[in-house]
This record gives C-alpha cells, structure tokens and sequence, in this order.
C-alpha cells in the first residue's frame, strides 16, 4: 500500500514539473500559479484529437502561438487537469503528456 502511494505522488510530482515547465515556455502572462486538480491516465485519444487540440491552442489568448509540442506516437497518454491562477483570471486546462511524462502533446481548455 505504501508503495502505491509513493508512486502515485512521484507519477503527480513528475507531471506537475513537466506541465510546469511548459507553461513557463507558452504562457502568455508569465506572473501566475498552478494548483494540479488531477493525474490519470487514457487510451481514449487518437491523432485526429491530439491534432483538433494543438489547433484549438492556436486560439487560446493565454498562451503563445507557436508552442513545440512533445511527440505522439500513439497508446497511453497521461492528462494532467490544472488550475491556472493569474491576477484576473482563474484558468483550468487539461494537459496530456506522453507515456513518460516527459512533454506535452496537446491540451484542452475545460
């Protein structure tokens, strides 16, 4: 039991940081804080989602235009569902990071 728990705080901590760093690459107002409101996993995305996402973010006024995006090769994402706190405004977004938590290969507005 303790071992799970162990993990899942290490499997939140390591997406919180990758999430962490995205944003300090493609936030528009840099002055903001995060609260992480939940980490899971999905198999329930194809290409056509990730693609129809990246286009959506293209349009999101938070962030930057041209964001590099991590590599999708299919299977098991790991989303990461984020309150953004600026000073006017209280975002929440859904990130899905690859496999290994190591980038972002799309996010959602919610």
């Amino acid at each position: 039991m303790c071992s799970l728990v162990l993990v899942a705080c290490g499997s939140e901590h390591k997406a919180h940081t990758t999430v962490g760093e995205f944003l300090k690459s493609n936030i528009v107002d840099t002055e903001y804080s995060t609260e992480m409101l939940a980490v899971d996993s999905t198999k329930a995305l194809g290409d056509s989602l990730i693609q129809a996402m990246r286009a959506e973010a293209g349009t999101d006024k938070y962030f930057k235009k041209n964001i590099q995006w991590g590599q999708y090769s299919g299977g098991k994402l790991v989303y990461a569902r984020v309150r953004i706190l600026q000073l006017k405004d209280t975002l929440v977004r859904t990130f899905y990071l690859d496999k290994d938590m190591s980038s972002v290969v799309a996010f959602k507005m919610n």
